[in-house]
């Protein structure tokens, strides 16, 4: 969710196991469906649009049949629907990738992080509802702003396009005006920028690192 976001976790998961040999790594299934439904168009109220919950519930109750320990989903807005998909595996522990990531950007001490995600995400009110139980004063992007994530994640990174270099400086002069101290990259798909180049000193705190990170 998408396919490139769920290997990049894999790889991730990977490069950070402090392994010497093939066999000290861990031991990890990758379950790639395609065929679950878009998040975003379900959370926007998309007339055409079918849930993506119930086949999420039948994925998780396959991997604890599987003999998965430990439940990780390399995609944001499908938190929106994360108690109904977690109470299908009871007896895993299915990690929250946007709770993990807020708890590591407290503790980082960051105060005003702009959260860049789907719109879905945003109206889902995921990450703004778990910066205020931390004390945290999200930003979140404006109108255009928006518009400019959801065409790099949707018209470009899904499609396996390269983003603009004009785009991701657009999007970057936008970030800055904000006011922002730090920058969640809060969809799986921003993952596969190299944002750093871009944001100067801003820091960039990578959610699906921190489930990465969180998994090992």
């Amino acid at each position: 969710m998408g396919p490139a976001a769920g290997a990049r976790l894999f790889t991730r998961v990977t490069e950070m196991t402090a392994a010497r040999t093939d066999q000290e790594h861990i031991d990890a299934i990758l379950l790639s469906d395609p065929s679950v439904p878009d998040r975003t168009s379900y959370l926007s109220d998309s007339t055409d649009a079918r849930d993506f919950v119930p086949i999420l519930q039948e994925k998780a109750r396959l991997l604890e049949m599987l003999g998965c320990e430990v439940l990780a989903m390399s995609c944001n807005t499908a938190h929106a629907g994360y108690s109904e998909i977690a109470s299908a595996a009871p007896h895993t522990q299915f990690l929250h990738m946007p709770k993990e990531t807020i708890q590591f950007v407290a503790s980082l001490g960051c105060q005003h992080p702009i959260i860049l995600a789907t719109t879905g995400t945003i109206e889902s009110n995921i990450f703004q509802s778990l910066c205020a139980d931390e004390g945290i004063d999200c930003v979140l992007p404006s109108i255009e702003l928006q518009v400019l994530i959801m065409d790099m994640i949707y018209t470009y990174l899904k499609a396996g396009k390269t983003v603009p270099t004009k785009m991701l400086r657009t999007a970057c002069a936008k970030i800055i005006a904000s006011g922002a101290d730090s920058i969640i990259l809060g969809c799986t798909e921003l993952s596969l920028l190299d944002l750093g180049c871009y944001y100067g000193s801003l820091p960039i705190i990578d959610a699906l690192d921190v489930l990465a990170w969180r998994c090992v």
